[in-house]
């Protein structure tokens, strides 16, 4: 028991490291070994692929503006998530990668594998540890506790952004509902006055 929970915090601890640079880097993609990742709620759309390679399932993912990433398993299987989740969950497979391109996923992948370190760290102690795995230990919970601060400060920013985004595209299509509205108007009013015109000169 004690062994697999070192090998899950070591794997875990690689892999957050790597994905909290690429947040920092703006890369495109972040890899998750051995972890599947469900992602759910009503605007996911599921699309599956067999006898596919993890190069291919990448790249369908990246050509597609609205994956949010995919999963690829050693039977080449490959499962690619659309859409905007509210709930993002992982699960330990030794049989499956993930790669994440979207922003708002990765944080909230890394807000949830920063919890399970934490949680793994509780647990851990409570065994006998060697003076090595303690020290660790303790300068891993403290950048954990303080990435938690700049990992929720780059989701309110990235919140704010994309709702700013929505109100500018609201603001946007309003602007151009009045202009094809005054545009038609206009020549309705002409239409009528060139009517108004012809009917006073044939009268005359």
């Amino acid at each position: 028991m004690f062994d697999l929970a070192i090998v899950e915090f070591e794997s875990l601890l690689s892999y957050y490291n790597s994905t909290y640079q690429d947040l920092l880097n703006s890369n495109s993609f972040s890899t998750l070994q051995n972890y599947g990742v469900n992602v759910t709620g009503p605007g996911i759309t599921v699309t599956q692929m067999s006898n596919t390679s993890s190069s291919d399932c990448i790249q369908d993912c990246s050509s597609n503006p609205n994956c949010v990433g995919c999963t690829y398993d050693q039977s080449g299987n490959c499962i690619m998530y659309e859409g905007s989740g509210n709930s993002i969950s992982f699960v330990q497979s030794n049989n499956n990668t993930t790669f994440v391109q979207d922003y708002n996923a990765k944080v909230t992948i890394l807000i949830t594998v920063n919890g399970r370190l934490q949680q793994l760290i509780a647990e851990l102690r409570k065994s006998n540890i060697n003076n090595s795995l303690t020290q660790l230990f303790a300068e891993t919970e403290i950048q954990l506790l303080r990435d938690q601060t700049v990992i929720q400060s780059m989701m309110k920013k990235q919140n704010s952004l994309e709702n700013e985004y929505s109100t500018s595209q609201i603001m946007t299509e309003a602007s151009y509902t009045t202009y094809t509205t005054w545009v038609f108007v206009s020549i309705i009013s002409c239409l009528i006055a060139i009517i108004i015109f012809y009917l006073t000169v044939n009268s005359e």
